[in-house]
């Protein structure tokens, strides 16, 4: 692919560094300190097709030597791909070009298209053989510039994780889902060292159903002198684990002489200790640095506190296909959230009313006349007709439609039933996620690897997380949008641009006490290329 792609170019004339340095220039604050040893680990967060906008964070991470600094990368799924292209010494505009080529044939390798669809699922657990995204990541790993350093090998794109350290001193950790054991396992140079790059990262992106799973042989101890192998099946590691933040956390993944597993792990018979999430990531590693991506429909444990950051939001809409139908629906939805909001307002004093003549218990009863009273006086007749639709405000109906079993008496069970009848779920409103539509297959498994990661990550991502977390808010594009087109990734790049700044502004704020101070006033590469664009007959002095 190498020879045949054209790189786009993001550095002159672009929105890109339009929307980079405007940002730069107001925000010098960026400039008076120097951030290169602020952190020494990178994890990425699962994103599927929003995994572009990682870039656009990476490109001021870059700009800014912080990138430089980092010795150890992680990531799952989308993201185990990009750790590993850092890892092996990519820099962030040459993993833009691989973002920009068709990617569309290397994803996409089923031989008979859809009619292999449930041949496939039946026989792999998957849809895509993935053999394409296979070859070509090997290919890309055995040009990646690091790989230079390492031992000469047959297959230079079969790299181990701890050939990698060994050459580099870079410690890679990829996540991926292990079905049989119920778990995730951590590729990593201390648990599987002689495990091909590649291999990891091809069982971390196996989102099931649409990729096949991935099988390793395992031995199996049966008693003495009774071994047999076994396959295990991995798939996507943001199945249960889309956002490892914690990987570089405690004990479990340190390469440190006292923090080796027959050391640590003491007694045997006491394994079971272990399990435990906390004895392993308990102690919190301050220079680790998360990257986590997050649309305008998805759940986010974290997400409110993300976007409360100044000038975190999303970049401005492109005008594409795609952009277009998700405005029209996210205008439709807003609509809908604005009228289910005053029913609830309206419901809210209703209930007040009926709690003010007796208190709300299990067992009340309220005499509908009483009901009928309060209606008429304390709501106006558009507000009932706005509460009670299809009834124009005629109490009689409104009486008839709250009395179900028509015995003169309101009982709680039929206002709960009346409010629920109307779209008020009073059991899945108070945690406050919303529902989704699912239409088809792909609905389905993204919704239920959502409905998973969500709910394990309240488990593994605590509020505090959220001090070491580049939010990056991908507004209308989706997980699975793989029909994007070019200013759908270029507003993906702005995104990333955006969080990025809005993070490293709100750490500087909180630290900028303890922060060194550059020497130098800083400017930007990307920068010195736009003035040298714009002033080609100009010369600089220093």
């Amino acid at each position: 692919m190498g020879g045949q792609q054209t790189k786009p170019n993001l550095m002159k004339n672009d929105a890109v560094s339009t929307l980079y340095e405007e940002r730069f220039t107001i925000e010098r604050d960026l400039a008076k300190y120097d951030l290169s040893q602020c952190f020494e680990n990178l994890v990425f967060e699962g994103g599927g097709t929003k995994g572009t906008a990682h870039v656009g964070a990476l490109m001021v991470l870059e700009d800014l030597g912080i990138l430089d600094n980092m010795t150890r990368f992680g990531g799952s799924s989308a993201g185990a791909m990009l750790a590993a292209l850092l890892a092996i010494g990519y820099s962030a505009d040459e993993i833009l070009t691989f973002l920009y080529s068709d990617t569309k044939k290397i994803i996409m390798d089923s031989k008979c298209g859809y009619l292999s669809l449930l041949p496939s699922l039946f026989r792999h657990y998957g849809w895509i053989p993935g053999r394409r995204l296979e070859i070509w990541f090997k290919m890309v790993l055995a040009s990646g510039p690091r790989n230079t350093l390492c031992p000469k090998t047959k297959d230079k794109g079969a790299i181990t994780f701890m050939e990698l350290y060994k050459a580099t001193g870079i410690e890679l950790c990829i996540t991926a889902t292990n079905v049989n054991y119920l778990t995730v396992d951590y590729f990593h140079p201390k648990t599987t060292p002689d495990t091909p790059i590649y291999k990891a990262v091809r069982m971390s992106m196996a989102l099931p159903g649409f990729y096949r799973s991935v099988k390793v042989e395992r031995s199996i101890y049966l008693g003495p002198d009774h071994i047999e192998k076994a396959n295990d099946l991995f798939v996507d590691g943001g199945l249960i684990c889309n956002y490892p933040i914690y990987v570089f956390d405690g004990w479990w993944l340190s390469l440190t002489p006292e923090n080796q597993f027959l050391r640590r792990m003491r007694p045997l018979s006491q394994l079971h200790k272990f399990y435990d999430f906390k004895e392993r990531f308990g102690t919190v590693n301050k220079k680790t640095l998360g990257i986590m991506l997050y649309s305008a429909g998805e759940t986010e444990a974290v997400k409110e506190a993300l976007d409360t950051r100044e000038n975190s939001g999303p970049a401005q809409r492109p005008n594409t296909k795609l952009a277009r139908v998700r405005t029209e629906a996210m205008i439709k939805k807003r609509r809908a959230t604005e009228i289910y909001d005053q029913v609830l307002k309206l419901m809210d004093r209703f209930l007040q009313c009926l709690d003010a003549i007796q208190p709300m218990i299990l067992d009340v009863q309220y005499d509908v006349k009483t009901v009928k009273d309060i209606l008429s006086t304390k709501f106006s007749c558009d507000e009932l007709s706005f509460m009670f639709p299809g009834h124009k405000g005629d109490l009689d109906k409104i009486i008839a439609e709250l009395d179900e079993n028509s015995d003169g008496k309101l009982s709680l069970p039929e206002v709960i039933s009346f409010i629920e009848h109307h779209g008020i779920d009073l059991q899945k409103g108070f945690l406050g996620y919303g529902r989704r539509d699912i239409e088809n297959l792909g609905d389905f498994i993204h919704s239920l690897q959502q409905t998973l990661s969500v709910n394990i990550k309240k488990m593994t991502v605590k509020p505090e997380d959220v001090e070491r977390t580049i939010g990056i808010n991908t507004d209308y594009i989706e997980t699975t949008d793989w029909k994007m087109e070019f200013e759908d990734k270029r507003f993906l790049i702005n995104c990333g641009v955006n969080g990025a700044l809005s993070f490293l502004l709100e750490f500087i704020d909180k630290n900028k006490d303890h922060l060194p101070l550059k020497k130098d006033v800083y400017r930007s590469q990307r920068q010195q290329i736009v003035d040298e664009t714009q002033q080609p007959n100009q010369v600089c002095t220093k």
